[in-house]
């Protein structure tokens, strides 16, 4: 009984460990107030969505609601956060990295319903506000993976905007599939034209050779007529 108990228990722990390694998704409230975190798996490439369905501005509302993509370990503003996106009361969104000491500023309106989108490939991110490219940053190093979403408001104790409301987040993986596929026809298409390229000048010389050998042949072929 007692070796069953057991084995059940693992089991548990192996599927709870397994979900909460692989978290691809989280709701972050709106009336946030003082540091949250969550568990995020998004291994870089990847692209990281947020759909915004925040209510109206909080009683003293504070600035703005802070969005945090964290690598490795649990700090906030720092060489661990990644890129950091602001929703503010007056409708609009700024962005920045503390990781790459990228200052925040303002890039375009938020709107509800309206998805962003955090692209991160290689060494580059962008983000879009729909399908507009409103902001984008290349780093002289491969951009880590995110493992923590921490978010926060500007002034602690007061949050921005009133309960009831969330910023869903997720990883769109049918989206990164076709973002990779489209960079590997990309790169077949560069690699055949480098090929092409180089070999061109070997080309050019079997041809002429070609046309050379041809009319030497037609030469032969009058000279045999003639004797």
């Amino acid at each position: 009984m007692l070796r069953r108990l057991l084995a059940v228990f693992l089991v548990a722990l192996i599927a709870f460990s397994t979900v909460a390694a692989a978290q691809t998704e989280v709701l972050v409230p709106s009336d946030v107030s003082g540091p949250m975190w969550w568990d995020f798996n998004a291994q870089t490439p990847t692209v990281i969505k947020l759909l915004p369905n925040l209510p109206g501005p909080a009683p003293n509302a504070s600035d703005n609601l802070r969005i945090g993509f964290v690598t490795q370990t649990k700090e906030a503003g720092g060489t661990y956060e990644v890129i950091t996106i602001r929703f503010k009361i007056n409708g609009m969104m700024t962005v920045g990295s503390p990781r790459y000491g990228v200052p925040d500023q303002e890039v375009a309106q938020w709107s509800n319903n309206e998805t962003v989108k955090v692209v991160i490939f290689g060494n580059t991110m962008e983000v879009y506000v729909g399908s507009t490219k409103v902001w984008s940053y290349e780093a002289s190093e491969e951009i880590p993976d995110i493992n923590y979403v921490y978010a926060d408001s500007a002034t602690f104790g007061v949050p921005a905007f009133e309960g009831g409301g969330y910023i869903k987040i997720y990883v769109d993986e049918e989206e990164l599939n076709s973002i990779l596929i489209n960079y590997q026809m990309r790169e077949s298409m560069n690699a055949t034209m480098e090929l092409f390229t180089a070999f061109m000048p070997l080309l050019m010389v079997f041809a002429i050779f070609g046309m050379f050998m041809k009319f030497m042949g037609k030469i032969m072929n009058t000279l045999g007529r003639a004797f």
